[in-house]
This record gives C-alpha cells, sequence and structure tokens, in this order.
C-alpha cells in the first residue's frame, strides 16, 4: 500500500526487510527464492520511481539470475524488459 500512496522512502524500507526476512529464510530453505526474487524486484520498481536508475542494477540482476535459474520465463522477460529500459535511461545502448 505505501507503494501506490506514493510513500517510496517508507516502501523502500519495508521491502529491505522483506528481502532480508526473504534471504535468510531461503539460506535455510530453497522454497523461499519466489519471496526473495519478487521483493528484489519490487524494490527496483520503487526506487525507479524516484530515479534512482544505477542503484536498481544489483537487485534486477539478483532476482534476473533467481527467475532464469528457476524457469519463471515470464516473470524473466518482463524483469528483462524493465532492466532493458534501465541501461536506455542510462545511456547504455549495448546493454539495452
Amino acid at each position: 500500500m505505501l507503494f501506490y500512496q506514493g510513500n517510496y522512502q517508507e516502501a523502500d524500507v519495508l521491502f529491505s526487510e522483506l528481502i532480508e526476512i526473504y534471504g535468510q529464510n531461503y539460506k535455510e530453505s530453497s522454497e523461499d527464492w519466489g519471496g526473495v526474487a519478487n521483493a528484489l524486484r519490487n524494490r527496483t520498481i520503487n526506487r525507479l520511481q524516484r530515479g534512482l536508475y544505477r542503484e536498481v542494477l544489483p537487485d534486477f540482476l539478483e532476482s534476473l539470475s533467481l527467475y532464469e535459474e528457476r524457469g519463471f520465463h515470464i516473470h524473466h522477460a518482463q524483469t528483462l524488459v524493465m532492466l532493458s529500459d534501465v541501461y536506455l535511461e542510462l545511456g547504455d545502448y549495448d546493454k539495452t
């Protein structure tokens, strides 16, 4: 809800906490990989709303890797499209 209300900084804190929780669980059990990937991508989308293009690259790349590793092709493709838009904004046309 915070994200949809435009409260991006508080939403960022929440997504970061979720990533930490899911990440701890993921290290113990690979079942929470989807939570990690989705929270990373959601935090990325939240940060894009604030124009933080360089800051989102690590999260995008990690979520992309998780989706690819697990065979979630639709999520992988959607993330690739968003990542391409980020590279375009950064002027990195070779990666776009």
